[in-house]
Parts: structure tokens; C-alpha cells; sequence
């Protein structure tokens, strides 16, 4: 042992091994310091660590030596830790700690010389009398690896002698495969260890990769542990390890620790390392392999069968203090307690070579229900890069009873994965564990053949499964099961909002969870038939279906998306047109909550790794399976390997793909739906991309009745290219004659409007003619009459933002101050998801009974049709049950834009309930002034609406002076919510009474910033030259509100002595404030951009009316642009000031307050708190509404006469821009606008175009994300199919891109060193 003892350790490591050296000094009382560069700053290493150090950007800086060195001087460190891989083995760093009175912990530089190159190894071994195989000594060429490989004889290894982990070791069955893999091995083992050398070793084409563990006191002392077989591998890497061996028996065992006892003797070995054996399976003879001068990844099953703790005793001999260590090594001999069985999750895909794989993990949970033992360094939300090794995770199962206890318990946690799939009415491959309760649902009864439940009023159900489940009281209660009945094909709110925990689940990246799974199961591995080659015999198909071409736009979205999240600016997403959507899944027997695929424009090529029933339904395109046509609109089974391809659509935009089982992607916030602007859900939350592995549900396919059809009266009608569209719609909320003149409104419903080109799931543009309005501005909302105060929009609401008119659909922003003057109904919205670019939409006015029956009859006849795709009803008595569908429609309001008015009294502001489709309804308080004591009065009517607990009610979102009011009219009746709504009226207490809690914020603000600025250019190249707000936003503010002086600085010092209090959240999406200045003196008031911007950098910082708003995406938007902050959402809620569960960083009533920084200093502001290394000061208060009224009265003059002054401005700037308008209708008419694009849009503010688009010759993509290693052949250059182009480095693996046709390489759009990503363009052959 050391003379000093160490009292604080530096883990110079990453992932799960810092994890480890963490846990180990928590439980020795020494503190330690973590390291983490670039990529790793949301690990799980450094979140959990108490002290972490960034070692800077690059990836690379785990091997930077000197920095080490100097962070842990700079901490106090007087130790090293260097785990396994990247530093553990280097003798120059080892002794670069020692130079510097830092003890290594490991092996001495000495000993690691000995055994740092495998051929030096040996020779040492063969010095110890360990047996080893024929080999060469290093190698200079390649013409010398073939003459060593002819006298050893075929087959060989060519092995990299620096190093370990499989990395540079190749098999070589003839001669032209050693020359071909002698320059490969080379590179990787220089790359990876900075040696080049190779050497030729023997082959053993039977063999069982067999290990000791050792440890010494480095007097020559070691003890031997009993031996782990690795044999279970995959490119020479372990994935399976166990110990003890089950092939090895005593007398093996003894001369394997004997020769390990007699190297580390030798060596006068020091700490932990591992002495590696091939062992011939047929001869049962061993040779040398290796020794590991480290740790060794697998060393905790060792620890679970002996109790010994490895890392402790690591420490302990070097000076920390304990007890664990033994006092005299010699004395100690380990006991085997059972058997340990360990599998290494790892983020590759086994069905294409173990490519590695990258992405967020979308849920990450372990298993509860067996004891086992996770080393890891990812939880939900962490992102896998393509720069480290694939190692996820180490699983790991101890029992005292035995291989077969072991072997079962590991089969357990692995198959405890498959929890909460619906399979045909039952709930099967649980494991009972975490259930959920609904409100909706009683236990009957509960015996060892499952639960039966019963909804309230509803008919008992049955939910069967294999296994006894636990009493009642010990769990809840799983209602999957309900959705699969006869007529009930959409999941409770209960049910469908939950978070299940189901254990062990990696999803959002693929990993080789199932394939272990898999080989846990062959018969071969209980039976100990576990050679080096096992995997070769692993018959493995992923239940997934795989990206061969991801065509235009597809999307995973689920029905109805994500619900309950609108007050928070979080949008439903979903299907585009819900109706073709339900149909699919409803072939297919799923229920309506089933993730599906949205196709838009273009459709995908998928193959099948697994057999399922498919039906695509939607705008018409042509399907074919395996090039042979089948029919939309009706299901068809394919089987494992077939391939199906969806061409262009017709008549419409999208088509929609639903499989048995849906897609078991992670839920995020209730829902797997894709919302590629907020990077939320579905596949990483993006468009697919070629080479995506898209993981299938469970199904039960026998139950199927295949080649089920849609009868040609249920299909939707599209009309693109044929005849206008015909959308119904209800009056509201904003219409005539407050808002919009009767002349608007006959124009609205008399007018076809035709579908501009910039339209997304965001909102469908149209172009029509120009409203005259029935006021002449917005007020305080304002200075465009289509202002109004911030206000919650309806899905489906017509929104004209400025002049022009936006379907608001399922991507769009919650809130926002412009007009709806109709809103789309639910049954009808579809439609609106399949226009295209030019086609004409005609708006029809319907009532709300119309409304109500259309929707009860979309639903029947998706539950019959879901019903027939089962095997329940046949296909002509869903028919005749459609046809006899009657519809009592319970009691409604007149269908009016507004439905009630309650007159302003002393002691009331006035308020009146607003039609906004047949999903919501609009409550607005007093007259439009921002009056933050409306505001009071809108909490007060949620609040009491939130105690009723009314079943229906959706959700309640709030905006400035109102209040939208999400509600089921098939269980809560329109007329019904209308009177709860005055009860709450007659029990409302007044504003003035209130106190509410509330934050104050203090948020760092870069102010005029370069990133709005360029946004701003953007928007004049692309959307609109000319301007009053062009190309300055903030002299603008200056000019529209009358400020003197220098308006730059006129409006910066307004700006940083405001305190912005938030009356609403998703201003402009997922928890974006709508703010207002606390002092009336402060209020800023300025018209949003007129038309809106496409794009808008994440974190800026705008004003709009007398609104400050923060966005928290990039994405469309309208405010004034005049700084930019910090993120205000956080996807996973790992850092910051974050609520778990809740991604949104501020709440109703919080103040903001900002303070300047420059962009340098906001670039690394913004880093820390995305890293969770920043803390931002929030202070705890309360406001008192009457206080705060007293306040307003002592400055009503000072603010009237800023209003006085604000008025003669804006009255200003609006003829300016009149003027200009003029400017642009007038070119617009001449032609000169800017032309059309025949394409729409289908990507948010982002330009997806593909370098090759339109050029002649196939273009080669990368199949990982990583680095480009090696572009392999010239510009000009003939290449065949199957040469290598590019050779990819991803998690330390390299891969080759090869030429998928014969061709000439015309053009190469990377270079050597860029990062590239999965499915990106690389070259061109034609």
C-alpha cells in the first residue's frame, strides 16, 4: 500500500464505469470529481456526480492526459481513476500520475509495459509456462502477415497488439482476406490505442473465451478468482458473460487460476486485472489470450458470487480508507456463492451487423419484479452519440442457487420488457407489476385467472392472464383491456394519459435488448453450448419493421395525440385527417390510440422484419407488396422480409400506414405523435429517415380477419385536382358584427379560398380576399384590426393573422392575438389535412345538432369496422348496423357565434361565452383592455371548474381576458356546461379579494441580438421586404410607441427595468409566456408581423400588442423581435429548475425580469443551463390584487399620457404600412410576387432539400450517424455495386458505405472529419 492515504479521487473516465468509482467512494466517505467533455454533459455520470469538471468540447479529451493531470490538481485530487478504455491501460499516463504525487489507481507503468502489447504478453506468459497459440511477432507488412499466416496455417486472427474491447482483430479464412484486413487492423489500433502494430495469432474456430480475475498487492501476493466465461460475443466483443463457467469443472479451473496466479506473480502484480484464455471446446486445452492491466467491465458478477467489493478494494490499497481490503492477500481465497450472469445492452442494431445506433432515449425504466443489478449511465431523455462505445447498460443476476435460477431470473428481467400490449381483448406478455387505475372502473372480481373489470354502467369484461396477480391493495389497475371490447376503440383519458412504468424498457434507440432476449432462450445456452461462434446460430428477426426509403414527410402519430397539454402550448399533434387514420388502425384490429405512419406527398419503402397485417388508407397512391399491387382501403398480410412500398398521393396529401400491434415507440407526454418542430415524439422526434428500425406492438395475427375492407359509402371523398373542397364549419368565436362586418362573413362563406404553398401541420395558408373589419385597430391587442388581446385558439379555428387567413391544425400555437371568425368541426378537419397547394376550399356554415350527429356516426362507424377486422361481426351486419345508426341529439343553443352575454354590473366586468366548433367552448371577460384583474377573474372560474371534477370537461386553457374551454360533447352536452359555466358566474368572489403566490424570475438577456437580426433578413429575402418593423424591430418598437431619444437605447431601458408578469403559457408553443409589463408605464405596444414569420430562433425574446413573449422552439411567429434569453423548456425535465413531469419553465403569475449580457456571455449562459451547471436566482412572492389596483390608480395619469402618445405613433406606422401594403397587393396582382411553389411545405421553417434532388443518378446516404473516416475513391472514378465510397466511424465501430448501383462518382458533399447524420446525403453515382 501507499505510504500517504488518499483522501479525493478524480474518476477519469465517462458512462457507467464513473457511475461505478462514484458509488464506491460514496460508500467509503471520500469525496471524487467527475470529467465529462462536450457531448457528455447531461450524462448520468455527471448529473449524479457532487463535483464535475468539463475537460472542453471535443469528444476526444478523455485521452488528454495533461488536462487530467491538471484537473485534478486543480481539485485537490490526490488520485486517478481511470476505469476501463480510453487512459486505463497507457503506461505514459500512469506514470505521468506518479510523476506528479497523484496515485494511479491500477497496475504500476511497469507492469502495464509488460503486458501493453500483445506479443510482448506472450512472451512473458511463455516465460510463466502459460500455454499459448502459434502467432508471429509484429508484423511490418502485409506481404509478411501472408507468410506468417501460411505457417501457422489457415485460419488466423490479425490482431492489433495495442488494446482490447475486439477492436482491430480480424479472422482471416484465406489469404486474400489477410492482405485485404491487415491495413484495417492496423488503422483501428492506431487510431484507438496510438499503436499501429499487428501480429498473426492461431484461430481456435471451437473456442470458449474464458478469464481469471486477479488482484496483487504488487509484492507478488495475488489472489485468483474464480473464472467468467465471455464466450457469448459479437465482433469479438462480449455481450454475455457468466460466471462460474459452466465448462469449466475443478481440475480446469485449478490450471487456469494457476497459470493467472503464475503471471501475476511474475508481473508482482498490483490492483485489479483480468488474465484472458482460449479454451478449445473439443480438447478442453487453454492458451494464453491477454491480460487486461484494468478493471474489466464484467468485473461485478465477480463481486456478486465472491461479495467482494473490486473498486473498493482498488482504492483501499492505494490509501483510502476501510475495511474491505483483506489485511494479507496471501491468506485470502475467494468462495463461489451461486452463479452471476451479466448481458451488456448496447445501442446497436443485431439485424444489420451491429451498426451502431444513435438517438434520445425516449423511457428508460429497470426491472422491479426480479433482483438484479444495473451498472449504467442512461435514464430517460439522455442522448446517445455516435462518439464513445455502444454500452448502454450492464444487466446483471445473481442466485445462490445455481446456473438454472440465474438463467431463469435473467430470462425474466429480460422478458419483463413486454409489458401493457394489447393482443385481441386481453392483456398478455405482462409481467404484474405496475398497473394503472382509472376512475371509470370497478374490480369485480380478482382470482388466479385475471381481473375482471367492469366499466360504470358498461358490462363486466374479462382480462385473462397466465399468472396469479397480486391482491388488490397492492397494486392498480390495468385498463388496456377496455379499449378492445366491441364498441370501445378509444382509451379512457385515465388510461391514456398515464405514464407506465413497464421495468427494463429501452426505447426511442435501437438496442440489442431483444436479440439478448433471444439468446437467453436457446436451448443451446441452458445447455453450456457457448463457443466464441454462439451468435452465428442465433436466428434473430427484430419485431420491427424497417426504413428502406422514408419518402417526403413520414411521421408517427397516434389519435388523438397529446390531450389535456393545450393550456401549456403543447399541440395535440396526431393525424393530419384523423378519419383515414382511425379507418387504418381500425383494419388492422387496433384501436384508435395506435400509433401509425403519416404519409405525406411521397410515400416510404418498409421491410417487414417480422409478419403482421398492414392497411394503408387516405389520399389515394399506389401500394404494392414486394412490387405486386395490393388495394388501400383493405388489410393484407405481409410476411417476415417482405417489402412495402407507397407511391405519391393523389386527390390529396397524406395517406396513412397502420400495422397490427401499431408502432411501440416512447410515449412522450401522453402520446407517441411526431412534433418534428419541438423534436417531441414519434422516431426521435423527426421525420423518418433510411435506415430507421421502427419497433412493432404485439398482436395476435390469428385473430384477424385479413383482407377486411372499408365499404366504398364510409370512404372520405378527396377532391384535390377535381372539385372544390366543402369544410363545415361553426360560427365563432370572433365574428360578426363585433369583430368582422357582415359583408366578412357573407365573403367568408360565399368566397373559395385557395391553399397557399407555405402550409405544414402548423397551419394551412390560404389566399383570399382581404376583410374590411369592423374596427379600425385592436386597441390595446394591437394596431392591425385582427388583434385582440392573447386568447386561446381552437383546433381547427380560421385565424386570420393580419390579412391572411390560417387554418390553425394539430402543430399549430395555442395562443395568440389574432381573430377567428369560424372554427372547423371535428368530423371535418380531416379535409383540411389533405388539400393541397392550389386547390380552392369552400367554407359551409353548419349547426351545432349537425355537428354532433356527424361525429357520434364517424365513431359507430369506425367501431364497426374495428369490430370486423377482429373477427366479431362480419362485413354485412356492420353495414346494416351503420344504416340503422340513429342519432338522438340532446338539447343545444341556437347555433350563434356568441351563445350567452352577461351584462357589466357594479360588481361584474361584463363576460360572454363564445362558440369555437364542437370542442370547445370561448369565455371572455369585460371590455378589450389588458386588465390583469380579468385575468384574476379567469383563475378563479378555472379553478372552480377544476374542483367540480365534471366528467367531459377536457381541459380549461387560459388566456388574458378569457378562457377556452375544451369539453366531450358526447358526455357533456353543450347546453349542460353552459349552466355549469353560470353557476360559477353566481359563486365567483371578486378580483380585488385575491392574493396569489407567484415567482420572480431574473433571465440574462442578450439585447438586439445577431440571431433575431438574422431572422429578420430571412424574413425580408423570403416573406416580405417592406416594412414599418423592416429592418429594424426595435427602432420600430421605439417609433410605434413615441419614444424619445435614441431609440435603441429608449427601448432597452424600458426593457430592463419591466418586471413581465405571465398571464398565459404557449404564447407561440410549449410554454412560451404571454407577459405584461406589472407597471402600466412599461407597456410597449406594437402590431405582430403582418404576414407571420416562418422561422424564429429558439430563446428570442418579442413584443406583440403589449405582450413580451419568450419562444422556446424555433418556429412561425409575429412579435417584434428585440433580444434573446435562455431555454425555457427542457424535453425531460434532467436539470434546472424543471418540475419532473412538466418540461415548462414558467407558470401563471411568474415575473420576469431580465439583465444584460452580451452574445458571448449568453452563448455560454445558455450551454450551462441546458447542462444544469447554471443556477438562475427565482425569488418566492405573493401579489395582492387589491394592492396592485391602488398602484394603478397613483399612475393612471403618467400612463395615459403614454397612451395619448402611443396612439398618435401607431396611428403613424399603420398608414405607413397601408401604404406599403398597397405596394405588395399591386405586385402581387402584376405578377411580380414571388412565384408559387407547386410543392407545399411540410417541413417548419427549415429548408430539407436534398443536394441531389432532380439530378440524374442515385444518391448514397449514410446508414449511422458519425464521422466520415475515409472517402475510399476519387471524383470520375467507375465503381461497381457493393464497393466501398465512404467508411463511416461510429462507436468506435467503422462501417462502409458501399455503391448501390454500377456508376461514376460525380459528386461527394462531405469531407474526411464531418459529423454526419443518419439518412444525410454523403455522394452522388449516376
Amino acid at each position: 500500500m501507499t505510504q500517504a492515504p488518499i483522501t479525493k479521487l478524480l474518476v477519469a473516465n465517462r458512462g457507467e464505469i464513473s457511475c461505478r468509482a462514484q458509488r464506491a467512494c460514496k460508500k467509503l466517505g471520500m469525496p471524487c470529481v467527475a470529467v465529462f467533455t462536450g457531448p457528455d454533459a447531461l450524462s448520468l455520470h455527471v448529473l449524479q456526480a457532487e463535483e464535475s469538471v468539463c475537460l472542453g468540447a471535443s469528444p476526444k479529451e478523455y485521452l488528454n492526459a495533461g488536462k487530467l493531470i491538471e484537473v485534478a490538481k486543480s481539485t485537490g485530487c490526490d488520485a486517478v481513476f481511470p476505469g476501463y478504455g480510453f487512459l486505463s491501460e497507457n503506461t505514459d499516463f500512469a506514470a505521468l500520475c506518479e510523476e506528479n504525487g497523484i496515485a494511479f489507481i491500477g497496475p504500476t507503468a511497469d507492469t502495464m509495459r509488460m503486458f501493453a502489447q500483445k506479443h510482448t504478453a506472450r512472451e512473458l506468459a511463455e516465460k510463466a509456462e502459460v500455454p499459448v497459440l502459434a502467432g508471429s511477432p509484429l508484423l511490418s507488412s502485409d506481404e509478411e502477415a501472408l507468410e506468417y499466416a501460411k505457417q501457422v496455417g489457415l485460419p488466423v486472427l490479425l490482431k492489433a497488439t495495442g488494446g482490447g474491447g475486439g477492436i482491430g482483430i480480424h479472422i482471416c479464412r484465406t489469404e486474400e482476406e489477410v492482405v485485404t484486413n491487415y491495413a484495417s487492423a492496423s488503422r483501428q489500433g492506431a487510431a484507438a490505442f496510438g499503436d499501429a502494430g499487428v501480429f498473426v495469432e492461431k484461430y481456435v474456430q471451437r473456442a470458449r473465451h474464458i478469464e481469471v480475475q486477479i488482484f496483487g498487492d504488487g509484492k507478488g501476493n495475488v489472489v485468483t478468482f474464480p473464472e467468467r466465461e465471455c464466450s457469448i460475443q459479437r465482433r469479438h466483443q462480449k455481450i454475455l458473460e457468466e460466471t462460474p463457467s459452466p465448462f469449466v469443472q475443478s481440475p480446469l479451473r485449478a490450471e487456469l487460476q494457476g497459470a493467472a496466479l503464475r503471471l501475476g506473480q511474475i508481473a508482482k502484480y498490483r490492483s485489479a486485472g483480468t488474465v484472458e484464455f482460449i479454451v478449445d471446446d473439443e480438447t478442453g486445452k487453454f492458451y494464453f489470450l491477454e491480460v487486461n492491466c484494468r478493471l474489466q467491465v464484467e468485473h461485478g458478477i465477480t463481486e456478486m458470487i465472491t461479495g467482494v467489493d473490486l473498486v473498493a478494494w482498488q482504492l483501499q490499497q492505494q490509501g483510502a480508507k476501510g475495511s474491505d481490503l483483506p489485511s494479507d492477500l496471501a491468506a485470502f481465497t475467494p468462495t463461489i456463492n451461486g452463479a452471476a450472469i451479466e448481458v451488456r445492452i448496447c445501442a446497436e442494431d443485431p439485424a444489420h451487423n451491429y451498426r451502431p445506433c444513435t438517438g434520445v432515449l425516449g423511457l428508460v425504466a429497470w426491472p422491479q419484479q426480479v433482483e438484479t443489478r444495473v451498472d449504467t449511465w442512461v435514464e430517460t431523455g439522455v442522448e446517445v452519440s455516435a462518439y464513445y462505445d455502444s454500452l448502454l447498460a450492464k444487466l446483471m443476476v445473481h442466485s445462490p442457487e445455481g446456473r438454472p435460477t440465474a438463467i431463469a431470473k435473467l430470462r425474466q428481467a429480460l422478458e419483463e420488457t413486454q409489458v401493457w400490449r394489447r393482443v385481441a381483448g386481453t392483456v398478455v406478455g405482462c409481467s404484474w407489476g405496475w398497473l394503472l387505475a382509472a376512475p371509470d372502473a370497478t374490480v369485480v372480481t380478482h382470482n388466479c385467472n385475471g381481473w375482471a373489470l367492469q366499466l360504470h354502467g358498461g358490462t363486466p369484461l374479462q382480462c385473462h392472464s397466465k399468472r396469479e396477480l397480486p391482491a388488490p391493495s397492492h397494486c392498480l389497475l390495468v385498463l388496456y383491456c377496455l379499449c378492445c371490447t366491441a364498441k370501445l376503440t378509444t382509451r379512457p383519458a385515465a388510461v391514456r394519459n398515464a405514464c407506465f412504468p413497464p421495468y427494463k424498457q429501452l426505447k426511442g434507440v435501437c438496442s440489442n435488448l431483444e436479440f439478448l432476449r433471444v439468446i437467453a432462450a436457446d436451448p443451446r445456452y441452458p445447455a453450456g453450448d457457448t463457443t466464441t461462434k454462439f451468435v452465428e446460430g442465433v436466428d434473430y428477426a427484430p419485431h420491427a419493421v424497417e426504413v428502406v426509403d422514408a419518402g417526403l414527410q413520414t411521421t408517427v402519430q397516434d389519435y388523438p395525440g397529446r390531450v389535456a397539454l393545450w393550456s401549456v402550448g403543447v399541440p395535440p399533434s396526431g393525424p393530419m385527417d384523423d378519419f383515414s387514420h382511425r379507418l387504418a388502425n381500425a383494419l388492422v384490429g387496433n384501436d384508435d390510440a395506435a400509433a401509425a405512419l403519416e404519409i405525406t406527398l411521397t410515400g416510404p419503402t418498409l421491410t417487414f422484419l417480422a409478419e403482421t397485417v398492414v392497411a394503408v388508407c387516405g389520399a389515394e397512391a399506389p401500394v404494392t407488396l414486394d412490387g405486386a399491387e395490393v388495394p388501400m382501403w383493405q388489410s393484407f398480410l405481409v410476411k417476415r422480409g417482405q417489402t412495402v412500398h407507397v407511391g405519391a398521393t393523389s386527390g390529396g396529401s397524406r395517406a396513412y400506414l397502420a400495422m397490427a400491434g401499431g408502432l411501440d415507440v416512447p410515449d412522450y407526454l401522453g402520446s407517441k405523435s411526431t412534433f418534428p418542430g419541438a423534436v417531441m415524439g414519434g422516431h426521435q422526434g423527426r421525420a423518418l429517415r433510411p435506415g430507421d428500425l421502427l419497433p412493432m406492438g404485439a398482436a395476435d395475427l390469428s385473430s384477424l380477419a385479413v383482407g377486411a375492407s372499408v365499404p366504398l359509402d364510409w370512404r372520405p371523398q378527396f377532391c384535390s385536382g377535381v372539385q372544390d373542397w366543402v369544410v363545415g364549419v361553426l360560427p365563432g368565436p370572433q365574428a360578426d358584427p363585433d369583430y368582422f362586418t357582415p359583408e366578412d362573413i357573407q365573403t367568408l362563406f360565399s368566397t373559395p379560398y385557395k391553399i397557399h404553398h407555405n402550409s405544414n401541420r402548423l397551419g394551412i395558408r390560404m389566399e383570399g380576399p382581404r376583410p374590411k373589419f369592423a374596427r379600425l385597430d385592436g386597441g390595446e391587442g394591437g394596431s392591425h384590426p385582427s388583434n385582440v388581446h392573447d386568447h386561446v385558439y381552437a383546433i381547427g379555428a380560421l385565424n386570420f393573422t393580419g390579412d391572411m387567413p390560417i387554418c390553425l391544425m394539430v402543430d399549430g400555437p395555442s395562443l395568440g392575438g389574432f381573430v377567428c371568425p369560424a372554427t372547423i368541426t371535428t368530423t371535418e378537419l380531416w379535409k383540411m389535412g389533405q388539400v393541397r397547394p392550389g386547390d380552392a376550399v369552400q367554407f359551409k356554415k353548419l349547426s351545432i345538432e349537425e355537428a354532433y350527429t356527424e361525429r357520434l356516426t364517424v365513431d359507430n362507424q369506425v367501431a364497426l369496422l374495428c369490430q370486423v377486422a377482429r373477427g366479431a361481426k362480419s362485413a354485412q351486419a356492420a353495414e346494416a348496423e351503420a344504416e340503422a345508426f340513429q342519432v338522438t341529439v340532446p338539447e343545444t343553443p341556437p347555433t350563434s357565434a356568441v351563445l350567452r352575454v352577461v351584462p357589466a354590473g357594479a360588481s361584474h366586468p361584463g363576460a360572454q361565452v363564445r362558440l369555437a366548433g364542437d370542442r370547445y367552448v370561448f369565455l371572455e371577460y369585460g371590455p378589450m383592455e389588458l386588465d390583469i384583474g380579468l385575468r384574476v377573474r379567469v383563475h378563479e372560474i378555472e379553478h372552480y371548474l377544476a374542483e367540480k371534477k365534471i366528467d367531459g370537461l377536457i381541459e380549461t386553457s387560459p388566456g388574458v381576458r378569457s378562457v377556452m374551454i375544451e369539453y366531450d360533447q358526447r358526455r357533456l352536452p353543450l347546453a349542460k356546461l353552459l349552466q355549469i359555466i353560470d353557476e360559477g358566474e353566481q359563486n365567483m368572489r371578486p378580483a380585488d379579494n385575491v392574493t396569489l403566490p407567484h415567482r420572480i424570475i431574473h433571465l440574462p438577456l442578450a439585447f438586439n441580438d445577431k440571431w433575431t437580426n438574422e431572422a429578420i433578413s430571412r424574413y425580408m429575402r423570403s416573406v416580405r421586404s417592406e416594412a414599418p418593423y423592416l429592418p429594424s424591430n426595435v427602432e420600430f418598437v421605439a417609433a410605434n410607441n413615441g419614444l424619445e431619444g435614441d431609440p435603441i437605447e429608449a427601448v432597452r431601458k424600458v426593457l430592463f427595468e419591466a418586471s413581465y408578469m405571465v398571464l398565459g403559457l404557449g404564447d407561440v408553443y410549449l410554454g412560451a409566456p404571454c407577459a405584461v409589463p406589472v407597471d402600466p408605464r412599461h407597456r410597449l405596444v406594437v402590431p405582430k408581423y403582418n404576414p407571420a414569420r416562418t422561422s424564429t430562433p429558439e430563446g428570442s425574446v418579442g413584443i406583440g400588442g403589449a405582450y413580451m413573449c419568450i419562444y422556446p422552439m424555433t418556429s412561425p411567429g409575429g412579435y417584434q423581435l428585440v433580444g434573446r434569453t435562455l431555454p425555457i423548456w427542457n424535453p425531460f425535465t434532467r436539470t434546472g429548475p424543471f418540475q419532473p413531469g412538466k418540461p415548462w419553465l414558467l407558470r401563471n403569475f411568474d415575473q420576469v425580469r431580465y439583465y444584460e449580457v452580451s452574445e458571448d456571455e449568453l452563448e455560454v449562459l445558455r450551454a450551462d443551463f441546458r447542462n444544469g451547471r447554471l443556477e438562475i436566482r427565482i425569488e418566492e412572492a405573493s401579489f395582492d390584487v387589491h394592492e396592485y389596483n391602488q398602484f394603478l390608480k397613483s399612475v393612471a395619469g403618467e400612463y395615459e399620457e403614454l397612451r395619448q402618445r402611443q396612439r398618435k405613433a401607431m396611428a403613424e406606422q399603420m398608414a405607413i404600412d397601408a401604404e406599403m401594403l398597397q405596394k405588395m397587393d399591386a405586385a402581387h396582382r402584376s405578377g411580380l410576387a414571388h412565384a408559387q411553389s407547386s410543392v407545399m411545405r411540410v417541413a417548419m421553417g427549415e429548408n430539407d432539400s436534398d443536394p441531389y434532388d432532380g439530378q440524374p443518378g442515385t444518391a448514397v446516404t449514410a446508414a449511422v450517424t458519425g464521422t466520415v473516416w475515409e472517402i475510399k475513391v476519387e471524383l470520375g472514378t467507375a465503381v461497381k455495386a457493393g464497393d466501398t465510397l465512404v467508411v463511416l466511424e461510429a462507436m468506435k465501430m467503422e462501417y462502409a458505405v458501399t455503391a448501390p448501383c454500377d456508376g461514376i462518382l460525380k459528386h461527394v458533399c462531405v469531407q474526411q472529419a464531418d459529423m454526419v447524420q443518419q439518412g444525410s446525403p454523403l455522394c452522388l453515382v449516376a
